[in-house]
């Protein structure tokens, strides 16, 4: 929970799968500069994928291509910590880097 206050209200980490590797589900803003774009025009850094998707309010499911991101739909995403910072900007539109999270 400590790791989630850093991180900032629409960030959730869930999962430090290995030492570099993390998932973090993301909620779309109103700044989200991919807000009204589909998951199939959603261009993450090589170091990311998207895992799962959901829309506001209904559970996560396998990501479909022709889903639109809308304020408050939910994206899961396995990345590298060094990527995390470049995929919040992508899909929160959050200005400020987010901290460093590998190994705590």
């Amino acid at each position: 929970s400590a790791k989630n206050a850093l991180l900032g209200g629409n960030v959730t980490a869930i999962a430090d799968l290995a030492e570099r590797l993390q998932v973090v589900q993301f909620t779309v803003t109103e700044e989200s500069p991919m807000r009204g774009y589909t998951i199939s025009e959603l261009e993450l850094p090589a170091k990311a994928r998207v895992l799962a998707f959901g829309k506001k309010g209904e559970s996560l499911a396998l990501p479909l291509p022709d889903e639109t991101l809308e304020l408050g739909d939910r994206i899961v995403v396995l990345a590298e910590f060094e990527a995390l910072s470049t995929v919040r900007q992508i899909l929160v539109g959050a200005d400020e880097a987010m901290p460093a999270t590998g190994g705590q």
